[in-house]
């Protein structure tokens, strides 16, 4: 392997390798860092990672992963890939993660171009256009995650690194890969090794990827790969494809959740003559609907259908207003992650970060204009409509359970079905790595139980990070909550224990040491049997009541008796200057009600000392009423 690359999501990873395939090189994509080594017959790999927006520590870390990985597979040259609209906030993730990856391979100067002139993305003059608009005025300035706002390239990435930012402008760039290269040395030569790039034509990006033939570091969108392939294959030294791919064929359903122009006016179109279904966040924050329920009407749509969560930046922002930014962008990313599973019957064996997976051979047939699945049309018919894959599902879900994606899994000894236990133990790793990923838990603190079908419990282990859960080595309890499988338990399970024994409807356990609830809780005028002010409705809506419990050292037995004491009447307590505790029917429900106990509290700390407007009793009374909360004691 010659050219390694690093991209911050998958489908603009998936467009890098596209890019490099039509120009003559063997392409595998990871999804994630290999455990092992790559093939050994491929020119470039392309790990694609998930770290666009989360928290840049995070993203620096995973990247760095990649970057040891590619390095050992014997690549000379690095290409980290970020999106054309340089998706970012001022804390990163694009210059923290350049400015590592630069430390780690002992070099300073870097290309930065996210141009795409053939997708209607270019750069002139340092800034970046959207088609014939600036980037702020292109409908990104409303990004729901990442809202671009300037358009100035060179000033968005100087707010993110510590290195000084230069500049080639267009002119240069028309001369040629020659007259950019020595641009290029002289930018680096001023003390400015981070170069924005002008790019108005695909041209462009074949000068500038000729010039880049001596760095090892260049940065940007997948267009900059157009003139990539040309340093490897003008020596000899990569071949051809032979192959092509010529895409699936079977059943198909269309996901989008891009709040982008652009993707809204793909669904318009798209729904004008095919099945098309909102998922909004409220269907989402309310549980109006679930994955099941999406996955189930897609593949009894006639046709191929398409869910989609997009909306207008006034509704995007009007719902993150209601709930919480992070919150419903999580939620809406595990909804759909979730209806995904429930597409092809419930399959748990999608790669993890830390488990690469190798996606396939991109040969000259992968052009990004050609759809990689092609539905059978199917002629439209009546069909009884069922509940669940049952003997009167669609044509879609028996073709689906004939290829054993309905699995229906062995009986364990112990009673439980396996696929049921398998499908817990992912989900236990899936909602932990989120918390670690959103900064709700660091190192190895922490820790999640779920009662399994068979009325025992599957547990995280004592010292072991929610970023790296392995399925397989959970802590697992029988019934009478004896460990009879995986590592030694959490040293809290006093709380679990205790907690379990006194709500019955308890399903999971989640216990945190996020920051704002623990420095919350060390504040001297908090009611200790109403620990988190009434700021705002969905805490008291998802919580209740929360208490206050005092200090005890970690594993405390004392813990559970003190859970003991409040008789099963609270589903969260806070242990003061440790972290809190949710009790959920389910673990999706004990995860999102923790996290809005973490998002409560962080309000409570950010309007402390401010006198800020709380509820009336008479708006908590509603709440209580309207929600049936369980409110007194």
């Amino acid at each position: 392997m010659k050219l390694g690359c690093i991209g911050d999501d998958f489908t603009g990873s998936s467009d890098l390798a596209n890019n490099l395939a039509k120009e003559g090189m063997r392409v595998t994509q990871f999804t994630g860092v290999p455990e092992g080594p790559a093939p050994a017959d491929i020119d470039a790999g392309v790990v694609a990672l998930k770290s666009r927006t989360i928290p840049a520590a995070e993203a620096v870390r995973l990247s760095l992963e990649a970057l040891d990985w590619l390095r050992a597979q014997g690549c000379e040259q690095f290409f980290f890939k970020y999106c054309s609209t340089f998706d970012s906030t001022p804390e990163g993730n694009i210059g923290p993660v350049i400015d590592a990856l630069l430390d780690r391979l002992g070099t300073e100067t870097a290309i930065v171009c996210p141009a795409f002139p053939a997708t209607g993305r270019s750069v002139y003059q340092g800034h970046l256009f959207v088609n014939d608009a600036l980037l702020s005025e292109s409908g990104m300035e409303s990004h729901p995650l990442t809202p671009m706002t300037d358009p100035d390239i060179r000033r968005v990435l100087a707010r993110q690194t510590r290195r000084a930012v230069g500049h080639v402008a267009a002119p240069t760039v028309f001369e040629g890969a020659e007259a950019i290269a020595k641009a290029l040395a002289a930018e680096a030569g001023a003390g400015r090794p981070l170069t924005v790039v002008d790019a108005i034509r695909d041209e462009d990006l074949r000068e500038i990827g000729r010039a880049a033939r001596g760095l090892t570091l260049i940065t940007g969108g997948s267009g900059v790969a157009l003139g990539l392939p040309a340093n490897l294959l003008e020596p000899g030294r990569a071949a051809p494809p032979s192959e092509t791919w010529t895409g699936l064929e079977g059943p198909a359903a269309l996901i989008a959740g891009s709040a982008s122009r652009m993707t809204r006016a793909q669904i318009k179109r798209w729904a004008e003559s095919n099945p098309a279904r909102e998922i909004t966040a409220d269907d989402v924050m309310e549980e109006r609907v679930t994955p099941a329920e999406a996955a189930r009407a897609a593949l009894d749509a006639e046709g191929t259908m398409l869910l989609y969560s997009s909306a207008d930046p006034e509704t995007v922002k009007a719902a993150q207003d209601r709930y919480g930014r992070e919150i419903v962008a999580g939620r809406l990313e595990a909804f759909f992650a979730e209806t995904a599973r429930a597409l092809v019957g419930g399959r748990r064996d999608a790669p993890r970060h830390r488990r690469g997976r190798d996606l396939g051979r991109r040969g000259r047939g992968a052009g990004h204009h050609r759809p990689a699945h092609r539905p059978r049309d199917r002629p439209r018919r009546a069909r009884r409509r069922r509940r669940g894959p049952g003997p009167g599902a669609g044509p879609q879900v028996r073709q689906f359970r004939r290829r054993g994606l309905f699995r229906q899994g062995p009986r364990d000894p112990r009673g439980a079905d396996m696929s049921d236990i398998t499908n817990l133990r992912e989900d236990v790793c899936r909602f932990a790595g989120a918390l670690h990923a959103r900064g709700l838990t660091h190192g190895s603190t922490g820790n999640i139980s779920v009662r399994t079908p068979d009325g025992g419990l599957l547990v995280t282990p004592t010292g072991s990070s929610f970023m790296t859960l392995d399925p397989a080595r959970l802590s697992r309890f029988d019934a009478d909550l004896n460990h009879v499988e995986g590592d030694r338990p959490t040293k809290e399970m006093p709380l679990h224990r205790a907690f379990y024994e006194t709500r019955s409807t308890a399903g999971a356990i989640v216990h945190l040491h996020s920051c704002h609830s623990v420095a919350l809780s060390m504040m001297p005028e908090v009611d200790p049997d109403d620990f988190l002010p009434h700021l705002t409705p969905y805490p008291i809506m998802q919580l209740g009541r929360v208490k206050l419990l005092p200090y005890y050292m970690p594993g405390d037995a004392a813990i559970g008796d003190a859970i003991r004491g409040l008789a099963g009447k609270r589903s969260a307590v806070m242990l003061a200057n440790h972290g809190p505790v949710v009790a959920g029917k389910s673990l999706e429900a004990a995860v999102y009600a923790i996290e809005e106990l973490e998002a409560g509290a962080r309000l409570a700390m950010m309007t402390r000392g401010l006198s800020p407007r709380a509820l009336t009793e008479a708006d908590v009374s509603a709440l209580v009423t309207k929600f049936d909360v369980a409110w007194d004691d």
